[in-house]
């Protein structure tokens, strides 16, 4: 090895040979468990030196995705919001296996259709049967393409579509009979409405349908700035700021129920965002006979959007943070095109069709400046609950019961066992009587 080591030349000047592995290895000590937990611990004490110089904090930027419909759900309860997004409990009641009792009667052979259900079926009929007038010109008044403006008839009655959508979405225990009439008759009642008139080629308020789309999907950033909000980590020496998180960008994703564009012929066109609602969708076939504060209830002007009853203020209410989101996506495009250069469209204020009715209903501008006011508040509120609350249940109490009727709507308060409830109303197991009540 010497001589022929296979190396550069003069690399190897000699070779030490040992006969026992204890001359190379490090002499090892041999210390009790005792030992070593009492000098952990004395290193854990050690005084921090006043001489050693922290680095600055980097500053870091962060994100969190987050889906529209959460939006509401936080505004009325940021418990809940906690509850969903970092504790991970899932935001479906929970429900146990149903046992009859012995003085009930048998059920019949069908399962009846949920509110969810009932709404999943109607909006894909919307989607593939609403009609569209299409362009009156050769071109828009702006910019859309193709799939926008072409023509399509009118499908919403068409018992084939019906059957296909039935096919598609309806669970093998519904009647299947008594979902077609359902259907059929909020299909009927739409058309009927001011929404159904224009997407058929009506003018209503000097305006006309040139354009739509229906499950028009989207993605908008909202970033947050944010000050003073360190981030620690743990050493011998007490906390250490680690980094400065600077801002918060919120990444929304979703599809809006529908987007219409609408023109005047001239100069005036518009573009804005509604979404469908099917409260009171299992009560078509079968309407109270006094309607009075119920969604059944239609005012005196059914074409005026911001003459509304008790029950359509409260469902604008319910669903205001996720319209405002997308009426600021559409500014957004518009801002865009905007700044491209070309033509851009008067962003008008969300709507609401109310499927039961057939009415389109919004806010005035007073309102709806007051819920953009919310929103920003709010997307302050979810920023700082990510970057600095979110590790403590104290920051997230529980509502008082005067807002027992805010609890009555959240999934951890309904369904066998209740995860959640207003102070003073105990948690765990419910009596099924007492589950029906809600």
């Amino acid at each position: 090895m010497m001589t022929m080591p296979y190396l550069a030349p003069s690399l190897l000047p000699s070779l030490k040979i040992y006969h026992h592995p204890d001359f190379i290895l490090p002499q090892r000590e041999h210390l009790s468990p005792l030992v070593k937990y009492t000098r952990l611990q004395e290193s854990a004490r050690l005084v921090n030196p006043a001489t050693i110089d922290l680095a600055p904090p980097r500053e870091a930027e962060r994100k969190l995705r987050l889906a529209p419909h959460t939006l509401d759900s936080a505004k009325s309860c940021v418990r809940r919001h906690w509850l969903s997004q970092y504790v991970g409990i899932s935001s479906e009641p929970v429900k146990l296996p149903f046992v009859p009792r012995g003085d009930e009667p048998p059920s019949g052979d069908y399962t009846p259709l949920a509110a969810n259900e009932l709404g999943s079926l109607f909006h894909r009929l919307v989607e593939l049967g609403l009609p569209n007038p299409g362009i009156s010109g050769e071109q828009p008044s702006t910019p859309l393409s193709e799939q926008w403006v072409s023509p399509s008839p009118n499908m919403m009655l068409e018992p084939t579509l019906i059957s296909q959508v039935l096919d598609e979405l309806l669970p093998a225990s519904a009647d299947r009979d008594l979902a077609f009439e359902m259907l059929n008759k909020m299909a009927e009642i739409l058309l009927n409405g001011k929404l159904g008139r224009l997407v058929q080629g009506a003018t209503i308020d000097g305006l006309y349908v040139e354009g739509l789309r229906t499950e028009w999907p989207f993605l908008v950033n909202i970033e947050q700035p944010l000050s003073d909000v360190m981030e620690h980590s743990w050493s011998p020496f007490g906390n250490q700021i680690v980094e400065q998180i600077t801002s918060l960008t919120f990444e929304l994703d979703g599809i809006a129920d529908l987007v219409l564009c609408q023109t005047d012929g001239q100069s005036h066109n518009t573009i804005r965002a509604i979404d469908l609602k099917t409260t009171g969708g299992l009560s078509i076939l079968n309407q109270p006979d006094d309607v009075e504060g119920t969604i059944f209830e239609i005012p005196s002007d059914p074409d005026n959007e911001i003459i509304r009853t008790p029950a359509e203020l409260e469902l604008l209410t319910h669903y205001r943070m996720q319209l405002y989101l997308y009426h600021l996506c559409l500014v957004r495009q518009e801002a865009m095109r905007e700044t491209l250069g070309m033509a851009t469209r008067e962003v008008l204020r969300p709507g609401i069709l109310v499927a039961s009715t057939g009415r389109l209903i919004s806010w005035t501008e007073e309102e709806f400046e007051q819920i953009g006011e919310e929103f920003d508040d709010l997307i302050k509120q979810l920023a700082l609950v990510e970057v600095k609350e979110k590790g403590d249940e104290v920051n997230f109490p529980r509502l008082p019961i005067e807002e027992e009727q805010t609890c009555r709507q959240c999934p951890y308060y309904r369904g066998n066992i209740r995860l959640c409830a207003p102070n003073g109303i105990a948690l765990g197991a419910v009596e099924s009587d007492e589950i029906d009540l809600k």
